[in-house]
């Protein structure tokens, strides 16, 4: 059974497409530890059904899905996630 793990942050590039921007992401242990996962790390970890990632979004969890770009890169996205609306990039920047 995965691990649901909660995303807190996000690093990002800047000046590219969206489904590039997200770089990495990040957020606190159960102790109150710092974590960090590159977005390589982040899909293998959901692919494998390690984790599952999630947000919160207006006082509710959100879960975190693989999607392909139009070029066939993989990406995070919410499930909320419209063209225009993708709330990952309303995470702040992490350390």
């Amino acid at each position: 059974m995965p691990a649901y793990v909660e995303i807190r942050c996000i690093h990002t590039a800047q000046n590219v497409t969206i489904p590039n921007r997200i770089l990495g992401i990040g957020g606190l242990t159960a102790e109150g530890h710092i974590w960090t996962l590159s977005l390589e790390a982040a899909i293998e970890k959901i692919k494998s059904r390690e984790n599952r990632f999630f947000i919160r979004h207006n006082n509710r969890q959100v879960n975190v899905w693989i999607t392909n770009s139009p070029e066939g890169k993989f990406y995070l996205r919410t499930v909320l996630d419209t063209a225009a609306n993708h709330l990952l990039l309303t995470l702040p920047e992490g350390p």
